[in-house]
């Protein structure tokens, strides 16, 4: 059983307190998230998510203190808490409206682009200077330590990919190259969503920016959330947006490279190998 599988009692149990708390019979589950089930109700006028393990369930908390602070801000939409649970068994929230900027972007202008990603530099330079009591902390020891971890289901493919030459090189880059950079550039605090890409973002028919899933939410370097922003023309403009400078530009650009081996790995144990084929293609461009 991977973990995106749920055995049907706990599910039977979820859409009871889900049923219980709404009063809807109207639901529908979402397996694919890696850290939480998401049950739809009413056709996404609210969602309910319940943890897959404890840590997640512990976050909890942290992800309904930044959405409240997100909030606040009034610059983008997000998800309304509007359900708690004592034991942080799971929450309940409003939807936000929109299409997923994932599925929106073929269709958008260059001018459409700009304006997204100055929304969410926006966003971002009132959202990083926040913090709330136990907040969690990423330093540059603990990225560097997640990446090593996450390489290591990733090195049989690599092998496997690669000749021999140009694994050795991508050893070398994950192992000491990209580390000792990312310790060189330094760290600055920020509270970052910490998983903000196409598919966490969405655009209403006004051309407001929404934004879900704050599940990783955390103070990582302030660079953590412009790694993923899927386009360079939002990025550029997310760049500009929240405060240029060639330091951010320089760990970006690094924790970019870096990631590609994180969702290497993701995709390896979603069994998607559409995906697989795909970071493995980019990671070679970085030889």
């Amino acid at each position: 059983m991977n973990s995106q599988e749920t055995r049907p009692e706990v599910t039977e149990q979820e859409i009871a307190l889900v049923t219980n708390n709404t009063g809807s019979s109207v639901i529908t589950i979402n397996e694919t998230g890696w850290d939480s089930r998401v049950y739809s109700v009413d056709g996404g006028e609210y969602f309910f998510k319940f943890p897959r393990s404890q840590k997640i369930q512990t976050r909890y908390p942290q992800e309904i203190a930044a959405l409240n602070i997100a909030k606040q801000t009034h610059l983008v939409h997000v998800p309304e808490v509007l359900w708690e649970d004592s034991e942080h068994r799971f929450f309940g929230y409003r939807g936000v409206p929109g299409t997923l900027l994932d599925d929106l972007l073929p269709t958008l202008s260059n001018q459409q682009k700009k304006h997204v990603g100055n929304a969410i530099g926006r966003f971002l330079a009132v959202f990083h200077p926040q913090t709330f009591p136990g907040v969690r902390t990423k330093t540059i020891e603990d990225e560097i330590a997640q990446l090593l971890e996450w390489y290591q289901p990733a090195v049989p493919i690599l092998q496997d990919a690669y000749s021999g030459a140009e694994f050795a090189a991508i050893d070398t880059l994950v192992r000491h190259a990209w580390p000792a950079r990312m310790q060189e550039l330094g760290y600055v605090a920020a509270l970052c969503h910490g998983d903000l890409h196409l598919s966490n973002m969405l655009i209403d028919t006004d051309a407001s920016l929404g934004i879900i899933d704050f599940g990783d939410v955390a103070q990582y370097d302030e660079s953590k959330d412009f790694i993923d922003l899927g386009d360079p023309i939002i990025e550029e403009a997310a760049i500009r947006a929240y405060g240029d400078s060639g330091l951010l530009r320089e760990k970006i650009a690094v924790r970019k490279r870096a990631v590609r081996i994180i969702s290497l790995t993701y995709h390896i144990k979603k069994q998607n190998d559409t995906d697989v084929r795909k970071y493995l293609d980019l990671i070679r461009q970085d030889l």
